[in-house]
């Protein structure tokens, strides 16, 4: 049923003018679309792989940093009186610190004067420990012989530091790999961080565009309002008289007493009177007649204002305005929210 298949009813009612509010609803904005969060997130996660994709992209076509890593395993000997000890204060973070201090680079005065100190503070990492006495040196330069040389000075620094530091009988190392290749790419995980923001403003953004042109019917004020609008309730008919919902699983107490109330509402009714779904009134208009037989009018719930607009013109028409008007099939854990 299309709108320009009436002509003879009222114009539309626009969406602000039907279910505006004096001011924004955060509370119908936050329980009316919290489905629709997870979209958020999901915009959010595109965002950053969709940034980090092009990144990276980027990065391949232009200047990508390519360079060699020489991976060493070394093995420390603590001397027995100080190993307890000794094994609670070196950690992964402590030997990080500890490889880049003078207490190591000081010893690699040769290495040090040709590749300079704040370069191989950049190029020279310990991952994490996978045991107390072993631990693995990156170092990553150009070239894999300047890695290879730069491995060969903090060998040699290892073994001084060992030598001259008490608690330490020696730092040896075990195995050498040299010459693979690497990509280090610096900035993609902030680039991975911007995407995640724009993607989640962009859906925010979303959440409120959709808010604002949609006209749906969610709450009994939006319903009352829209009647009040056709001139229903100034008549006195008795235009709203309940709300059902949909199955709830959730056992709240305002839906409870709402379906009591709703209960106790039907009692006023005539037994014969029928409940036909404003929707597919909608679609077959024929159906509607001049009969006298008492009938409701059922709102689904998320229904369009303008939509239920031309309905009632319709309704008018006919000349057979119905004892009251429900909104139907409603969402029990909004309303348990929305109303708390």
């Amino acid at each position: 049923m299309a709108e320009q298949n009436h002509p003879s009813t009222i114009s539309t009612i626009s969406t602000r003018s039907t279910i505006e509010a004096d001011r924004f609803d955060y509370r119908r904005f936050v329980f009316l679309h919290r489905k629709r969060f997870v979209r958020v997130l999901a915009a959010a996660l595109i965002g950053a792989l969709l940034f980090g994709g092009l990144r990276l992209l980027y990065w391949r076509i232009t200047s990508p940093e390519v360079l060699y890593r020489s991976q060493a395993l070394y093995y420390i000997d603590f001397d027995g009186d100080y190993a307890e000890e000794l094994q609670f204060y070196y950690n992964a973070y402590t030997w990080n610190d500890v490889l880049l201090s003078d207490r190591i680079l000081g010893r690699m005065g040769d290495v040090v004067s040709r590749y300079g100190i704040g370069k191989l503070r950049e190029r020279l990492s310990i991952p994490m420990l996978s045991d107390i006495r072993m631990f693995v040196v990156y170092a990553d330069w150009e070239t894999p012989e300047d890695a290879a040389v730069i491995q060969a000075g903090v060998k040699e620094a290892l073994a001084e530091f060992a030598e001259e530091t008490e608690g330490f009988l020696s730092i040896e190392q075990w195995s050498l790999e040299e010459g693979k290749e690497i990509r280090k790419e610096k900035y993609l995980d902030r680039f991975m961080i911007l995407g995640a923001v724009c993607g989640f403003i962009a859906g925010i953004l979303w959440l409120c565009y959709r808010d604002a042109v949609s006209d749906e019917i969610c709450t009994e004020e939006e319903l009352r309002k829209v009647l009040a609008l056709r001139g229903w309730e100034k008549e006195g008919t008795p235009l709203y008289a309940g709300i059902t919902f949909a199955a709830n699983k959730s056992g709240g107490k305002v839906v409870e007493s709402r379906r009591l109330w709703t209960q106790k509402a039907k009692k006023a009714f005539p037994k014969d009177v029928k409940e036909i779904d404003a929707l597919k009134l909608w679609a077959e208009p024929d159906k509607l007649t001049s009969g006298k037989t008492p009938w409701v009018l059922c709102v689904p719930y998320g229904m369009g204002a303008n939509r239920l607009s031309v309905l009632i013109g319709e309704i008018e028409r006919a000349g057979n305005r119905p004892l009251a008007v429900w909104l139907t099939e409603a969402d029990p854990v909004f309303y348990e929210r929305y109303y708390r």
